[in-house]
């Protein structure tokens, strides 16, 4: 145990002194970087081409004769894909083919025509894209507006190991995505003096660079521009190392992408707005159906490591003390056998079913980690099974792989293997994890080795994954993939464990692409300072727009020691962040929440009980995300596009459209600038002032103090809240909600609100929920089903309704329940000057569609 324990130290010492990565110069990039130069350029061979179904298909000839390349180009309604690949790679093992599936459901009426023998014009719907021969290059259109050009600038390459591509876009101000970087949320020129372009390669870094393009322990190749009039998005198959140039023209972006790959393959999306391309590129991508359970919404406590069941108890018993609200607590390696996962320490975790029990009384979960590097042992079951049914990723000569990592020498298991999920899913079906409170963090996932500086601390380019049966691909060709194989099979051996009745919950470290959208994970191994606090916001932004929808910073830092008011400060901006968790360092003091003065106790708990009022709308928005494909969290620049002061905001964001919150991320702030978007006819009700209602017209400056956090409910908005302060989620599900209804100018509102049994998956296979909207207009309240085929009866009521700027005079409220009247039913009051009424004692069954009227005096 006190071996892990070590070996935990000596890792974070290690992370922590790791100054630098591999520049563009030390790998294939600096070569690629100087195309044109020293590489040939194409031309389309029309004598090639053809079109077959929707697909053009073709070969591109180098001017010096010296290289085939096979090129495939379709249309979609929403986006053109492009594929590029050496022909006699392409027919070994097939690498070209689309990256997105074309929907059968969208009727085809794709036209090819030729000219002057130069060109190829594709078309389907608006979407138009321009072959030209030669030189080669393709320019993609929408509705007769130029949104990309491919390989303008003639910088294609393909190599043996590495491919290369230009893409530039027409009418682009800013350039935004690629995640995950330590960056501003507005991705900045890359070509301008040394600067190294942006790269892509999950690697595990602690305490990292801040305004950096290195790489961090997250990948995801897409990519978007924004202007006035043309916003655009491109995805391409980046499950390699992927470094991308960026550069700021005269109203347009060039961007080149240099892939680890014998091929490129990419996804250009029409828009013609960033709303429009970010739900495009997340509707081809594809959403998951897997609702998150309700509590990984709340707040999660974790550190590094706490060390015994007591200990977890303690924590939960310190926390219900302080009446601070807590979903669970996060265990690291410590609580296994030595550093063996899937198993407990038999003296620190005795009876980890007798703690669960325990923590389940208590409506409190556990996490535990797991890793993908297996402890080389004999006797360990997972480890014997694993080497004598080669599971494990191999080296050239066939041999398992081994390296270093937090339990000693390790190797680690081939997510690839089509033979390992079966065995991977078997590891779930142990007893322990039959319980509903037991939940996972993927941990080290990159993934990472230690003591391996010349890779990295990461695993050998040359290692090889089994990729179908006998076949083998490096694992250069699939390193950013590999955490994602990983979720997806631990996915699968929670679901097929509680017979898919049950949300699982898996955390992450470390991911790409991703199949299950929906994984907690974090923006990695941060330190206790106010710039680190800061750039958790666009770091979360820049994941959201790739549909990352539950991103998180460590609350505190990670690493250092905070001062009492960046300690606050951070406790109030997480609120708004999807996912919501304080963990530390193990060489660093306590720092949960009940270790401080009153003071400070105060303004965290408000901060926590903020987040938990709030639980309805993020859970409505979770569920809209599977229906609409926007995110949970939005940049101002998604619903005010032509605003161009929110191009390059990223210390405030929109939680969905309605909510807009601008915590304080500065040391000693008196006096906050925060942006009010949309104009005079706007208007943002402050609720940290009595609900003052400021119009959109810009900046504005605000008075603050420490217990300040400047949030605003848009005008036009219906907000569900449940305000009783309470320990946990479950605790909350029974309690009334209150509705907020903010009037607009012209005194109209309008929401939803989604409500399910939070833990099982009766909503997806019964259609047990309930999907409200809610209108408010002519002094009548609205309520009714958007799904009138769902139905769930354990739906709290509506309690308490709120009206900002409410009509003057209301004596009385009319209740209509089909032929049902009633009046007289409510108590009515009027605060703050008149600006705000209140109906409350309230009982409104939301299965029941209503009409409430608001009657004045005579």
């Amino acid at each position: 145990m006190f071996k892990v324990i070590f070996r935990c130290v000596l890792f974070l010492t290690l992370l922590n002194n790791i100054t630098s990565q591999k520049t563009c110069a030390e790998t294939f990039c600096g070569k690629l970087r100087k195309s044109p130069e020293g590489f040939p350029s194409y031309s389309l061979d029309l004598s090639t081409a053809l079109v077959k179904n929707d697909t053009l298909m073709g070969n591109l000839s180098s001017e010096d004769g010296t290289r085939i390349l096979y090129l495939e180009v379709a249309c979609s309604v929403s986006y053109t894909q492009v594929a590029i690949a050496d022909k006699q790679l392409a027919q070994q093992i097939g690498v070209v083919n689309s990256i997105i599936p074309h929907s059968s459901s969208v009727p085809l009426a794709l036209k090819k025509t030729t000219y002057d023998n130069e060109t190829i014009i594709l078309t389907l719907g608006n979407t138009k894209a321009v072959v030209y021969a030669s030189p080669f290059k393709i320019e993609v259109h929408y509705k007769d507006t130029l949104v990309a050009t491919i390989n303008g600038k003639g910088r294609l390459v393909i190599q043996n190991s590495a491919a290369a591509l230009d893409v530039t876009f027409p009418g682009a101000q800013h350039a935004y995505g690629i995640p995950l970087h330590a960056e501003n949320f507005a991705l900045r020129t890359t070509t301008n003096g040394d600067m190294d372009p942006y790269r892509l390669y999950n690697h595990n870094s602690g305490q990292y660079k801040l305004k950096s393009t290195e790489a961090l322990q997250s990948s995801v190749p897409l990519l978007y521009t924004h202007g006035k009039t043309q916003s655009s998005g491109i995805f391409w198959t980046g499950f390699s190392q992927s470094w991308v140039d960026i550069t700021h023209g005269n109203n347009q972006i060039d961007t080149y992408i240099m892939n680890e790959m014998a091929f490129i393959t990419t996804a250009i999306f029409n828009g013609p707005t960033i709303a429009n391309a970010v739900e495009q590129s997340s509707k081809a991508r594809g959403v998951p159906f897997i609702m998150p359970k309700y509590s990984t919404l709340g707040y999660h406590q974790s550190r590094n490591s706490y060390a015994t069941q007591n200990e977890v108890l303690n924590v939960i018993n310190q926390f219900n003390a302080a009446n601070l609200p807590l979903e669970s607590v996060w265990l690291d390696i410590n609580h296994t056998d030595n550093g063996k996962y899937f198993t407990w320490d038999p003296v620190r975790f005795s009876n980890p079913m007798g703690l669960l029990n325990q923590l389940a009384a208590d409506n409190r979960s556990l996490v535990i980690t797991i890793g993908p590097h297996i402890k080389r042992e004999k006797g360990y079951f997972v480890h014997e099974e694993a080497s004598s049914k080669r599971y494990y990723i191999r080296n050239i000569d066939g041999t398992d792989y081994i390296g270093k990592s937090l339990p000693g020498d390790c190797s680690y298991i081939d997510f690839f293997n089509p033979n390992v999920t079966e065995f991977y899913v078997s590891l779930f079906s142990l007893g322990i994890f039959k319980a509903n409170n037991l939940l996972v963090f993927l941990d080290l996932n990159e993934p990472t080795v230690f003591d391996n500086e010349l890779h990295e601390n990461t695993l050998p380019s040359n290692l090889l994954y089994m990729y179908g049966e006998g076949n083998f691909l490096p694992h250069s060709y699939l390193h950013n993939r590999y955490s994602d194989n990983q979720i997806v099979a631990t996915f699968l051996g929670f679901d097929i464990n509680s017979q898919g009745q049950v949300r699982p919950f898996i955390a992450t470290h470390s991911h790409s692409v991703m199949d299950i959208n929906f994984s907690p994970i974090i923006t990695g191994d941060n330190y206790a300072s106010w710039e680190h606090l800061q750039f958790s916001f666009p770091m979360c932004l820049s994941e959201a727009l790739v549909n990352m929808n539950m991103c998180g910073a460590n609350v505190g830092g990670f690493a250092g020691i905070p001062d009492e008011e960046l300690y606050q400060r951070w406790y109030q901006a997480g609120a708004w962040l999807p996912f919501y968790r304080a963990h530390f360092a193990s060489d660093v003091p306590p720092r949960e929440p009940y270790v401080y003065s009153d003071k400070v106790k105060n303004r965290v708990r408000n901060a926590l009980y903020q987040r938990y009022a709030h639980l309805p709308v993020w859970y409505t928005l979770v569920w809209e995300v599977t229906k609409t494909f926007r995110p949970i969290i939005r940049p101002l620049l998604y619903h005010y596009p032509k605003e161009e002061a929110t191009f390059t905001i990223d210390n405030e964001l929109l939680l969905g459209a309605d909510i807009l919150a601008a915590p304080i991320l500065k040391r000693g702030a008196l006096m906050v600038s925060v942006y009010l978007p949309g104009g005079e006819s706007e208007i943002w009700y402050n609720i940290d002032d009595n609900y003052k209602a400021l119009r959109g017209i810009g900046y504005q400056l605000l008075y603050v103090n420490l217990d300040s956090v400047p949030v605003f409910y848009r005008g036009g908005s219906i907000v569900a809240r449940k305000n009783m302060p309470r320990l946990t989620s479950a605790a909350t599900v029974s309690d009334p909600y209150t509705l907020y209804i903010c009037l607009n100018t012209t005194n109209g509102a309008s929401g939803t609100l989604y409500v399910d049994d939070y833990e099982t998956m009766n909503y997806f296979w019964k259609t047990e929920y309930l999907y409200m909207g809610f209108s408010f207009t002519d002094n009548s309240l609205y309520a009714y089903k958007i799904h009138e085929n769902a139905d769930y009866e354990g739906a709290a009521p509506v309690g308490e309704i709120l009206v900002l700027n409410p009509p003057r005079n209301v004596v009385n409220a009319r209740l209509e329940i089909g032929h049902k009247i009633r009046d007289n039913f409510a108590t009515i009051s009027y605060s703050n000057e008149g600006h705000v009424l209140k109906l409350s004692n309230l009982s409104l069954n939301l299965r029941e569609p209503f009409r409430l009227t608001l009657l004045p005096s005579v």
